[in-house]
């Protein structure tokens, strides 16, 4: 999610293609605990924008994802990793 278009243009809903994504070994859990329980505050995303991830295909990178989706919406964040475009339009438009 790029906080700046919220920001600069007042989009806050956001469809991240995660599906090419590969996760670095040095990638842990925290990494991506961090982006919505720092990054998000710091910058001062909206709480209620929205953000549809295509998971990536590769096993660990889908399982950080999935951890980033957890941990962003135990702290308010409207986050959901979906099957589909569809499905993340459908999320984002609802």
């Amino acid at each position: 999610m790029d906080v700046r278009l919220e920001h600069e243009q007042g989009q806050n809903r956001f469809l991240i293609d995660g599906t090419d994504l590969q996760i670095a070994p040095s990638v842990t859990r925290g990494d991506m605990f961090d982006i919505p329980a720092e990054q998000y505050v710091v910058e001062q995303a909206d709480r209620n924008g929205r953000v549809a991830v295509l998971p990536p295909t590769a096993p660990d990178a889908a399982e950080a994802v999935g951890f980033y989706e957890t941990a962003a919406r135990n702290r308010g964040w409207r986050v959901k990793v979906v099957v589909d475009r569809a499905a993340g339009v459908e999320f984002l438009t609802t």
